[in-house]
């Protein structure tokens, strides 16, 4: 209670116990005050901390967005890639396939196409194996090279009279040409001529009549059917079964007949004039369609068992 210049402090404690409280409370204030600096700071702190989580949470979500752009990238080009692969995978086996029916499409065709007939017998021309280490000049022999190996091709049916040239001439030959007589048209007076008629060293007569060969020649474009469609029909499945151009191998296969092998090769080069290249392959292709009918023929053995 103020009264004028004097002051009075009215309490119902005693006089020094006043202030001691009140110093008690400014001390006490003081804390509070110095709790309230320490929150207000911790707040701070915290308002920081979640700006910061929330910028990493930011950072995380544009993150994730391209992640899942990426994902998707990555999706799409999979997805690209399976497809590509299963196509791939389609042709691979449509390609397998066919390899393994190319061996058999000649041979279906064929028997598809041409009419069955009764085998009929097809001459033994003399053979001789012999190699070449010297040009023969004599007018009733021609040499026809093919690759590595020469064919010389002996024109005349009945053998002449051997005489000291003659046996001095076959002493040069040995092991890699053959030496072919041709025959003659009366040989096989209804049957045709394989390769150019009007050559006699370039033609084979045969027993397949001239119908057939026309037929077989319109009908197969291409040399490659045509060497498998004429194989097929001038020697039987038996025979090529049993038998390879070489007459070697593991098997002991004999020797298909190099006049008719020769006649092949004549009438191929007559109508599509074929290279030595492509004489090779068709010689490949041949001998695939023997191993297919020796295979097959082994499994039917293997059945019967």
């Amino acid at each position: 209670m103020n009264s004028g210049s004097k002051r009075y402090i009215i309490t119902r404690e005693p006089i020094g116990t006043a202030n001691k409280h009140y110093q008690d409370l400014s001390q006490q204030i003081s804390s509070l005050e110095a709790t309230l600096t320490i929150i207000h700071t911790i707040v701070q702190s915290l308002e920081q901390k979640s700006n910061s989580i929330e910028l990493k949470f930011n950072t995380l979500v544009e993150s994730t967005s391209k992640t899942n752009q990426v994902t998707d990238d990555l999706s799409a080009k999979v997805q690209g890639l399976s497809v590509q692969l299963k196509r791939k995978g389609r042709l691979k086996v449509a390609r397998k396939k066919k390899l393994d029916s190319e061996e058999k499409s000649i041979q279906t065709s064929s028997d598809d196409i041409i009419k069955k007939e009764d085998p009929q017998s097809i001459s033994q021309n003399p053979t001789q194996v012999q190699v070449e280490r010297s040009s023969l000049q004599s007018p009733n022999i021609s040499t026809e090279v093919e690759a590595r190996q020469a064919v010389i091709v002996n024109n005349t049916v009945n053998k002449p009279t051997s005489t000291e040239g003659d046996e001095e001439r076959e002493n040069k030959l040995t092991g890699t040409s053959v030496l072919l007589t041709l025959n003659k048209e009366d040989d096989f007076p209804e049957g045709c001529w394989l390769g150019d008629s009007k050559d006699p060293n370039r033609r084979v007569r045969v027993a397949m009549k001239p119908k057939m060969l026309d037929f077989l020649t319109k009908t197969f474009d291409t040399p490659e059917k045509l060497a498998l469609a004429l194989l097929d029909k001038l020697f039987s499945r038996e025979t090529l079964a049993t038998s390879n151009l070489t007459g070697k191998g593991r098997h002991q296969k004999k020797k298909l007949d190099p006049l008719i092998i020769y006649g092949i090769y004549s009438q191929l080069r007559h109508l599509h004039n074929i290279s030595d290249a492509d004489w090779t392959r068709i010689k490949n292709n041949m001998e695939a369609k023997c191993r297919f009918l020796w295979r097959r023929k082994m499994k039917a053995k293997e059945k019967e068992q």
